[in-house]
């Protein structure tokens, strides 16, 4: 399942879309057409707009996703929502995450091929959420800067509260 924030070329309105195929369906959309339809969708799936909905409700919100497109749905929905082909939508970054915590120089042979030795603890500072690129956004260099310099980037986004998770349970 490929999910993504997107808006259309008509609107600024901030959508949830599935990716089917080469096109991008609003999830309340489909929810939308699922209720007028017969169908009992997850009531929050009418309203949602965001990929921190599906994170905050866990699995069982990609379940409830799911099962928008599953053979429960009554036949009569087919071609009743509308699918957004990929060069009529702009992406949005994938989430506005309240922090974003990073480690620099976490990379032994980044940090020695930049000219600095490995730290000796972690380099932590924060981004803000604006600094978020979308797929397919040009890169902004700022004014000091002379090159994009790369380095591989992980994300993990923890959907709930947690303090001191052991390793077995990490991925719950």
């Amino acid at each position: 399942m490929k999910l993504a924030q997107f808006k259309t070329q008509d609107s600024d309105k901030q959508r949830l879309g599935l990716a089917v195929g080469d096109v991008v369906c609003d999830v309340a959309e489909l929810a939308s057409a699922v209720k007028a339809a017969g169908g009992a969708p997850a009531s929050w799936l009418l309203e949602t707009n965001a990929t921190l909905d599906v994170i905050g409700r866990g699995e069982s919100a990609l379940n409830e996703i799911d099962a928008l497109f599953g053979g429960s749905q009554p036949r009569e929905l087919r071609g009743q929502v509308a699918g957004y082909s990929l060069d009529k939508i702009e992406f949005l970054p994938a989430t506005y995450p309240s922090k974003i915590l990073a480690i620099g120089r976490n990379y032994v042979d980044h940090a020695i091929e930049g000219g600095a030795a490995p730290p000796e603890a972690p380099l932590l500072f924060n981004k803000l959420p604006n600094s978020l690129s979308a797929h397919n956004t040009p890169i902004m260099l700022p004014a000091i800067s002379q090159k994009v310099d790369y380095e591989a980037e992980l994300a993990v986004v923890i959907g709930r509260r947690a303090s001191r998770v052991s390793e077995a349970e990490a991925l719950k």
